[in-house]
């Protein structure tokens, strides 16, 4: 006999009333851990953009104290031009960051305080926690691109006028070298002109890692023509490379920033969404007007895909030289991403920590009715080895031998219960059989509709829990 029933009885409802309720907490709960988590790591200033500064930073000034006198004076004369700049820029990021973290410190406070209200509709209280946390993200990132903006425009002001003072050594060079008749002024000029190129290449270098294209071939052509005497070539081909160079610097320097004021949202986000993770490792619960703590994680395996998802990105946006802006913005998009697989898989957890409770009450009233009827319980095993799925449960009749196999299956407005009688040596009793279901039937209160009444159920893998356990139920 293969028999089976769905209903919506007493710990069902319960369950079915409470996930609403338990996913919204979890939520909030998520929410104000994660502000407590981002305080911390604000504080502690492990912020990986300052990491990543420092680094660089004493990488210049290797790279810095590497160089002659004369051509480390010269380079440091290109870099104080825009390093006041830079330290503004980081100031005005650090107030940034430091007011977003008020304001989301001082969000999650509120949220802790509303879901402490007994009246409190704790579906709504997340709904509209859900919408400000979004808020409170893209209010920061369009700040962040304000400030960009901004720092931007310095960068290209600053450049302007080293660029202009450049075209105006040319502008004077060009009128003064028809009336040059010695060979010795001309070559003077292109000398320093050369010395200048070179200090630019070097400053570009030292600053972000790279020059560009073609430009240590261009410096030595234009060496070249200075070797030979040919110096106003030379003077023009220097002059083209320090502007080249101003220019790249002036793009390098505006899209590293912005790249490090992104490291802080995006970081800023990993830590929040692995914060509401961590948080359900002591999930607190209500069921049967009883308080419970649990690993919230723990029903739904996804969670640990998210987490290698997480670190994966967090380590990718430390290569700030190998990303490209667009790369960033696609980590971005990834996080998104990332925001509604917690909250979904959220909602999932919940459920099958329910279910699994559900399951556990519905388990224990048959097992209790089974063994009233002389059957004792020989084993049980979650499908795939999770609390929260279909659980199976062996009975062994204590003088007959007969076997018989109860499958609990959670629905979303009940559980589903399968019965599959095996008989005594191949046999079945069918008035045995009526007996067992009405007994399942009373104490569920749910109808069961019976198939192949007198026989033997086939379903003999419903009874090995081996297999029960490692089945993949994704």
């Amino acid at each position: 006999m293969s028999a089976d029933g769905f209903g919506v009885f007493g710990a069902a409802v319960l369950a079915l009333a409470a996930a609403p309720i338990l996913i919204g907490g979890a939520a909030i709960t998520g929410t104000v851990y994660g502000s407590v988590k981002l305080t911390k790591h604000i504080a502690q200033q492990r912020r990986k953009s300052n990491t990543l500064r420092e680094q660089r930073e004493a990488e210049q000034r290797a790279r810095l104290a590497e160089q002659e006198a004369e051509e480390r004076e010269r380079i440091q004369e290109i870099m104080q031009s825009y390093s006041s700049l830079q330290s503004n820029q980081r100031a005005a990021m650090n107030r940034i960051n430091e007011q977003m973290l008020r304001s989301y410190t001082s969000f999650a406070n509120e949220m802790q305080k509303e879901q402490n209200k007994a009246d409190q509709d704790i579906s709504r209280l997340a709904n509209n926690a859900a919408i400000r946390k979004k808020e409170l993200f893209t209010s920061w990132k369009k700040e962040i691109d304000v400030q960009a903006k901004s720092y931007a425009d310095s960068l290209h002001t600053t450049f302007g006028t080293m660029k202009a003072e450049v075209n105006h050594q040319i502008s004077k060079f060009n009128e003064m070298k028809t009336q040059l008749q010695e060979n010795m002024r001309l070559q003077e000029y292109a000398s320093s002109q050369l010395k200048d190129a070179e200090a630019a290449i070097h400053a570009v270098q030292i600053e972000l890692g790279s020059i560009p294209n073609n430009t240590v071939e261009e410096y030595n052509k234009a060496a070249d023509y200075f070797n030979k005497g040919m110096y106003e070539p030379a003077y023009g081909i220097a002059s083209s490379i320090v502007l080249e160079c101003y220019d790249y610097l002036e793009e390098g320097i505006s899209d590293r920033e912005k790249k490090y004021a992104l490291i802080d949202l995006l970081e800023a986000q990993i830590v929040e969404m692995k914060a509401q993770i961590e948080s359900m490792k002591a999930f607190q619960f209500e069921y049967k007007d009883e308080m419970y703590e649990t690993d919230l994680s723990m029903y739904e395996p996804v969670f640990k895909a998210v987490i290698s998802r997480l670190e994966k990105l967090d380590a990718a946006i430390s290569d700030i030289d190998g990303k490209t802006l667009r790369d960033f913005a696609d980590i971005q998009e990834q996080l998104a991403d990332i925001e509604l697989d917690i909250q979904n898989c959220t909602k999932l957890a919940v459920q099958k920590l329910l279910s699994a409770y559900t399951e556990n009450d519905t388990a224990s009233d048959i097992t209790a009715a089974m063994e009233d009827q002389g059957y004792d319980m020989d084993g049980y095993a979650y499908e795939s080895g999770e609390e929260g799925n279909p659980i199976h449960v062996n009975f062994v009749n204590r003088v007959s031998g007969g076997r018989v196999t109860v499958v609990l299956s959670p629905k979303t407005d009940g559980i589903h219960v399968d019965v599959h009688d095996y008989g005594v040596d191949g046999a079945a009793d069918a008035q045995r059989q009526d007996e067992i279901r009405h007994l399942i039937e009373k104490t569920l209160n749910i109808q069961i509709h019976c198939s192949g009444r007198g026989t033997v159920s086939s379903h003999t893998q419903a009874a090995d829990l081996t297999a029960v356990e490692t089945t993949n139920l994704r």
